[in-house]
């Protein structure tokens, strides 16, 4: 229940350092004005019983001259005469006031306010023989003389009360000051703290954004000037280490085309394709490989992650790959060879998915074999496609993998389609997949359409689908039509 009060009133304290200096502030000027009002009461309360006392005497002692003139008269006489004395005194002058007045053994009290009583008469006796202490019921100023005792006597309480409207006169007076002296710090504190600070939050806020080299500006304080350029230097900083980013980005970009193979396709076969990297530099890849004997490698990786870590592994997948296919006819076999040469070199979080394959235009074949890679399509003219699955487990995980190879008969006018996971695994803004299937069915929906079409189909879909989605992941989609015929010239098994 503790916790519960201590978040609640957590809530009502600014978060700002002006914010909280602001309430330590006010709450020092309330806390002071409370102080001084209770010790003005305290004081003035003390102050008040003691003059009152000092005049309750000086009452009691002329009372006791007017009195003692009526000493020797009958006891009506001298009742009236109290009674109209005690009926003179305004309540005004002397609030809550008892007379009493003792003559020759007789007891004489006011009737004049209806205020005599045994038991009143008693704590007047009891109050004038002892010390007086503050938190006494009754103040009594008592003269004695000639066998004359006159008690005036009136109620603490009464004279407390009016010292507390007094008080409460005095604390609005107070409390405007206060709130004018409170106002006044809180324009100074927003002049010297808040509007200062918040003017430094927003250079910091765009230097976050990215708006490096932002001045701060210039402030008047110490602290806030010192902090003022030491926020210059860091936006310096960065801006200059941005440069250097960007011109490193921009070349590993230029070097990751470079890596690409130029578009127009090869000899014998027709290409589109959709390649867009979700940051700089991406960690796809794809490659189309003439190899002396007549044969084509076609290939298409995804490294883990995406960025320039993902670029670095997928530029050494590029080159292991070319070697691979130089030493090795079998696709498995070129996988095999790549994979414990990545793993040697690459850390263990490190690895990655590719569909390889070799195509023979001579022997009529296309062999494939596929580490983890989304389900490559393979659409024959005249026949149903045929969905070419993974063959072994992904690159980089163990040195001892293997993998199978498949194979497939190919005629002119036969389609291949691969792509990465972040073309199928495109996410709307709702968080709907895009999915595989639908990528399936956009390449299958016309069998005769170039591969630059299929592209701009599948392309299409996916960014409609999107929408004000966010891209997250490397996007690649490699369409290769196979020609037949004399389109093949050049190429032997």
């Amino acid at each position: 229940m503790r916790n519960g009060h201590i978040v609640r009133w957590s809530k009502l304290i600014p978060a700002s350092v002006a914010g909280r200096v602001a309430v330590a502030v006010n709450l020092l000027i309330a806390a002071a004005a409370v102080a001084f009002l209770v010790f003005d009461y305290h004081r003035e309360s003390h102050q008040r019983l003691a003059d009152k006392r000092m005049s309750l005497r000086e009452q009691a002692v002329t009372f006791h001259q007017a009195v003692a003139a009526y000493a020797g008269d009958t006891a009506d006489r001298q009742q009236r005469f109290v009674d109209a004395v005690c009926g003179r005194m305004s309540d005004a002058d002397s609030p809550g006031h008892h007379l009493v007045v003792e003559i020759d053994g007789r007891v004489l009290q006011s009737q004049a306010h209806n205020r005599a009583s045994d038991e009143l008469l008693d704590a007047v006796r009891t109050t004038a023989d002892g010390d007086h202490p503050e938190d006494a019921e009754l103040i009594v100023g008592r003269h004695s003389e000639g066998g004359v005792t006159v008690y005036v006597a009136v109620r603490t309480a009464q004279v407390r009360e009016e010292v507390w409207r007094q008080t409460v006169a005095r604390s609005v007076a107070v409390l405007v000051l206060c709130a004018a002296l409170a106002l006044a710090i809180n324009m100074v504190i927003r002049k010297v703290a808040h509007t200062p600070l918040r003017r430094l939050v927003r250079t910091i806020d765009g230097i976050a954004a990215g708006n490096y080299g932002t001045p701060a500006g210039r402030y008047a304080a110490v602290e806030l000037a010192r902090l003022a350029e030491s926020v210059d230097a860091m936006s310096r900083a960065l801006a200059d280490a941005e440069g250097r980013r960007k011109a490193a980005t921009d070349k590993a970009r230029r070097i990751q085309h470079h890596l690409l193979p130029e578009s127009g396709g090869l000899p014998g076969l027709d290409v589109g394709v959709f390649y867009r990297s979700a940051d700089e530099v991406a960690g796809d890849y794809y490659d189309l490989l003439p190899m002396p004997d007549g044969t084509t490698v076609v290939c298409v990786a995804d490294v883990v992650g995406h960025g320039v870590p993902a670029a670095m592994i997928a530029a050494m997948l590029k080159v292991l790959i070319a070697e691979a296919a130089a030493a090795h006819d079998d696709p498995g076999d070129m996988l095999g060879w790549v994979n414990r040469r990545l793993f040697a070199v690459t850390l263990p979080e490190d690895f990655a998915t590719v569909f390889l394959a070799r195509w023979s235009p001579a022997a009529g074949r296309l062999r494939y074999a596929s580490a983890g890679h989304e389900p490559a399509l393979f659409v024959a003219a005249d026949a149903p496609a045929v969905t070419l699955e993974a063959t072994g487990t992904l690159l980089g995980i163990d040195a001892a993998s293997t993998w199978e190879t498949g194979e497939v008969s190919v005629q002119g006018n036969d389609l291949l389609a691969c792509w990465t996971d972040g073309l199928s695994e495109a996410w709307d803004a709702a968080g709907r997949m895009f999915g595989r299937e639908r990528v399936a069915a956009l390449v299958e929906e016309d069998r005769t359409a170039t591969p630059e079409g299929v592209v701009e189909r599948v392309q299409t879909a996916v960014s409609s689908h999107v929408g004000e989605g966010t891209v997250t992941d490397d996007c690649t989609l490699l369409v290769v039509r196979f020609k037949g015929g004399a389109e093949c010239a050049g190429h032997t098994a």
